[in-house]
């Protein structure tokens, strides 16, 4: 397994905290943009080899995709000098912006105990998350977003409402009445800016859309906690429209040595495992469904787990018998091993079945996909699980089938890769739209926000300015914007006295 690649484009860092975990343990250093379990490189996602071979992962390329109001793609390839990236004066403005929105999200930490202070905990006493209005969940998600999290029993509260509801659900979602509007959303892997990305392509809810998420929502990202927060309060305030599927670092072993736990502890401390934190949201895991059908797609984590896989067979598995799997690490039960290659099992460009790199799952070919899409009527196998360079590739297994590779986290992981993020807009035809973004998209959503103070999709003069000055605070003196008015005059070229989002962020991505 490869190391992963140090990104050409790198976000500025933020200094290191030194905190205590517990009264008896030496302080433990962690960063803004927290390192990977120790230093080994772990078999998962792995580089697609697929990928490889067709020469998508260029070295010393960077990717950047910048998306229209129509969402066409246009991809731009820059070679550039390790530093040149931060000296362009106005991206690095929208770095700093970023980053000042982020940083109450770090000194909540600064405690002894390694807990927020209260007032950073959302209590919610009462609350039947099971028929919570959308109104609400957005509110709370926004609260989420800018810094907050959930105090113990109400993330508690949460998961049960959210273990009951997916318990009521099939272990393969049926979704082939559901319209021709369905957005498929890879690995997030507690990633907030890219969340906040996918989100705003996603769109409203209320249209009779579909959203499927395949997966892989912790783990590798300073945020998992919110981005699962946030997914769950979705799938709640809108029960027929999301739909959550389980991948492998839903599993309280693996995520328990990739990051989520190390997360949880540094945001609740004691009471993440003496306080049933970490059993409430191990349940989650292990009772969400584990595929989705479409009338042209099947929708999974993984891939297919042997060469004469019946989709029958994972449907004859039943919610109690799933969510009793907290983990899938030491499959032994027919049951164990069918879902483990369904979570862990990859695509190759050999044909046949051979073994999986990861350790767990297999590896296979085209002509077992096309084989497997033959027989049961389909187009397209649709996962997610890889890290694939430009957000999505499609495995061509010819007539037309083929399986597509959906990765929603940008410059993975921790904003340090070179890879773009995508989804997938499918519809009742079995065509699909990919739609692909960068993690400098994320930043600048991440700077447009923080500066639209009073959330009317519009940033005004006077919030610019308000936000500018507010910044140049924190900066030394060199760094500081000494022509904010002139910039805005850039930005609001129309003399309106607003500035909208597709604005900002055309102006923003020319500058890079």
């Amino acid at each position: 397994m490869q190391s992963p690649v140090k990104s050409v484009i790198k976000m500025r860092g933020l200094p290191s905290l030194h905190l205590p975990l517990s009264p008896n343990s030496p302080q433990r250093t962690i960063s803004a943009r927290r390192a990977l379990s120790s230093v080994r490189a772990p078999p998962f996602p792995r580089e697609s080899s697929w990928a490889l071979k067709t020469g998508a992962a260029a070295a010393g390329a960077c990717c950047i995709y910048a998306i229209d109001q129509s969402h066409s793609q246009e991809q731009v390839n820059i070679t550039r000098t390790e530093g040149s990236f931060l000296q362009q004066p106005s991206f690095s403005l929208v770095q700093d912006l970023a980053q000042e929105a982020k940083k109450s999200l770090i000194q909540r930490c600064m405690t002894k105990s390694c807990v927020p202070a209260s007032n950073h905990h959302l209590s919610y006493k009462g609350i039947n998350f099971r028929s919570i209005s959308p109104q609400r969940a957005h509110r709370i998600i926004a609260a989420l977003h800018s810094g907050k999290i959930l105090d113990g029993a109400t993330l508690m509260s949460l998961s049960n409402a959210a273990v009951e509801a997916f318990k009521s659900e099939p272990t393969v979602l049926d979704l082939r009445k559901a319209g021709d509007n369905i957005t498929v959303v890879g690995d997030v892997h507690g990633s907030l800016p890219c969340l906040k990305k996918v989100m705003d392509l996603v769109g409203s809810l209320e249209d009779g859309g579909i959203l499927v998420v395949a997966g892989d929502y912790v783990d590798r990202g300073e945020h998992s906690l919110e981005v699962f927060c946030t997914f769950l309060l979705l799938k709640l305030a809108y029960p027929n429209s999301v739909y959550l599927l389980r991948g492998n670092h839903e599993d309280n072993e693996i995520c328990a040595e990739y990051g989520f736990l190390d997360e949880l502890q540094e945001k609740y401390g004691y009471e993440t495992e003496g306080g049933g934190i970490w059993e409430a949201l191990s349940d989650v895991f292990a009772s969400l469904p584990l595929a989705a059908k479409t009338e042209t797609s099947l929708i999974l984590h993984g891939g297919l787990p042997s060469a004469d896989f019946q989709l029958a067979d994972l449907e004859a598995i039943d919610a109690e018998t799933r969510f009793s799997f907290k983990t899938l690490t030491d499959a032994r039960t027919p049951a164990e091993k069918l879902i483990e290659g369904v979570l862990w099992s990859d695509p190759s460009s050999h044909d046949g079945i051979s073994p999986n790199e990861r350790g767990y799952g297999i590896e296979f070919g085209s002509d077992i996909a096309k084989d497997f899409l033959d027989r049961h009527g389909l187009k397209y196998l649709i996962r997610a699980h890889e890290h694939v360079e430009q957000g999505s590739q499609l495995l061509d297994c010819g007539e037309g089938k083929g399986v597509v590779t959906v990765f929603s986290t940008a410059n993975y992981p921790f904003g340090e890769g070179t890879n773009a993020g995508a989804i997938l807009k499918l519809d009742q035809k079995g065509d699909y739209e990919s739609i692909s973004f960068s993690y400098s998209d994320a930043s600048i959503l991440d700077a447009f926000r923080y500066l639209d103070t009073d959330s009317n999709g519009m940033v005004a003069r006077s919030e610019f300015l308000a936000g500018i000055e507010k910044l140049n605070q924190t900066l030394p003196e060199e760094k500081r914007l000494k022509n904010a008015e002139e910039v805005y005059n850039i930005l609001d070229q129309r003399k309106q006295g607003q500035v909208d989002l597709d604005t900002f962020t055309q102006f923003f991505q020319r500058s890079i």
